[in-house]
This record gives structure tokens, sequence and C-alpha cells, in this order.
């Protein structure tokens, strides 16, 4: 993401709220990719690992989940349902972030505790974006 990236709050308000109900499953087929079906309320994170992605759930039978679908992909899809891409490999759902640390470590820290790398050069634009978003979760932004 850079920092020229364009969002529309009502938007990323509206799916974020609609995409919390159990029922909501965002499809690949919608969107001209390979099928898949992924429940947005259950994901904290997904990791591309080798152009390989992985979504990581909470409270679900299956803890992580293979994803047929580039990061860049999941990132553009993403977007506007209150997912930030975070780091080259990550991509976050703002429900699970618990707080940011930039000072000397430039990381995210989950709700689970899971610890996540926050890119520098995506520092501005995601604490921008949380701004924008006017999300309240503990945080240490510096």
């Amino acid at each position: 993401m850079s920092s020229d990236v364009i969002i529309n709050t009502k938007e990323i308000l509206r799916n974020f709220i609609y995409s919390r109900n159990e029922e909501f499953t965002l499809r690949g087929e919608k969107f001209g990719l390979p099928d898949f079906k992924l429940p947005l309320f259950k994901v904290k994170y997904i990791q591309s690992e080798k152009n390989i992605c992985y979504a990581f759930l909470i409270n679900s039978e299956k803890e992580k989940m293979f994803l047929p679908i580039s990061i860049g992909d999941l990132e553009s899809l993403l977007l506007n349902f209150g997912f930030l891409r975070i780091h080259k490999s990550y991509i976050v759902n703002v429900s699970y972030i618990n707080f940011l640390l930039t000072n000397y470590q430039e990381v995210i820290t989950l709700t689970s505790g899971e610890v996540l790398p926050l890119a520098k050069r995506r520092r501005v634009s995601i604490i921008s974006i949380i701004k924008k978003l006017n999300l309240n979760f503990p945080k240490k932004l510096n």
C-alpha cells in the first residue's frame, strides 16, 4: 500500500460491519479468482510465504487456511473490509489489533498475543488509516 492510497471511510465501515456477520463469506469466484471461501470475521491475519498465502483464523476448527491467491490480490480485495497490508508478507484484520509499537520496534501486537512486523515504509500510512477509521484500541504511536 502506498501513501497515496485513497480510502473511503464510509465504505470501509459499512463493509467492516457487514463482514463481521458470521454468515458473511468472501468468495473468490465473485472476483474472477480461484474459488475460496474466507470467513472474514474469523481472520486474524494473512501471511504470505513464497507466493503462498495462509489465513490464520480465530475460534475455528482450522487455525490455518490455504488461500489460492497472491498477497497483492488479497490486499486489493480486502482493503475496504478493514484489513491492512502492514508488511510485504502480512495483512492484518484491524479487529484483532491490540496495539502498535513504533519507537524502536516496528511491530503490531494482536489481541491473541501474536506479534507481527510492521514495515517502516508502511508505518505512516498505517497510522494515518487507523486514525481516519478512529479505531479505539490501546496503542503506542510515536
